[in-house]
């Protein structure tokens, strides 16, 4: 199960299990970008859940190119097991956008705003408003109008609805 997959995974950073305490995140999650092919070969979604959770840990490690290869598998995956407005197919969507806005060589580009808008949909659609992905979708819109465009009174509607969405999932 995907429980003791990581369980093991996290005890080989114990120096009683494993190498010991110099492994690192990033080697952590190597090892499992090696490994989750093999592990869930039967089954696909499991698969390209843990590809999109590893892609995001990467782009938080700033490793853009390792990021892409499994954010785009996740969603190859995706793609081929769920209809095209399944709200996985929203965090794929999402996965690829963040990856896209975070590897601009353009500040001012805004082409992935329309591929922010769609995940948002489909969330919304499947969701509704309490949802952790809506409220990192709304955070990401907001972002790009303040940061790629200057557009304040956008960005503050954005930032505005993620707080309402946040509140309501975590309270005040």
């Amino acid at each position: 199960t995907v429980t003791k997959y990581v369980g093991r995974l996290l005890a080989s950073a114990d120096p009683f299990v494993g190498p010991g305490p110099q492994t690192s995140v990033g080697d952590l999650v190597a090892r499992a970008a090696q490994e989750i092919p093999t592990l869930f070969r039967d089954e696909p979604l499991v698969e390209a859940s843990l590809r999109s959770m590893i892609g995001r840990i990467y782009m938080s490690l700033e490793q853009y190119e390792a990021a892409e290869l499994e954010i785009r598998l996740a969603a190859r995956i995706r793609e081929h097991e769920l209809p095209e407005n399944h709200p996985d197919q929203a965090e794929s969507l999402f996965d690829i956008a963040r990856w896209r806005w975070l590897t601009r060589t353009d500040p001012l580009d805004m082409s992935v705003e329309p591929m922010v808008r769609r995940a948002l949909e489909i969330r919304l659609s499947a969701l509704g408003r309490e949802d952790e992905e809506v409220a990192d979708l709304l955070w990401l819109l907001g972002t790009m109008h303040w940061a790629g465009k200057g557009d304040m009174g956008t960005a503050e509607r954005m930032y505005r609805q993620r707080l309402q969405v946040c509140r309501r999932l975590y309270g005040e």
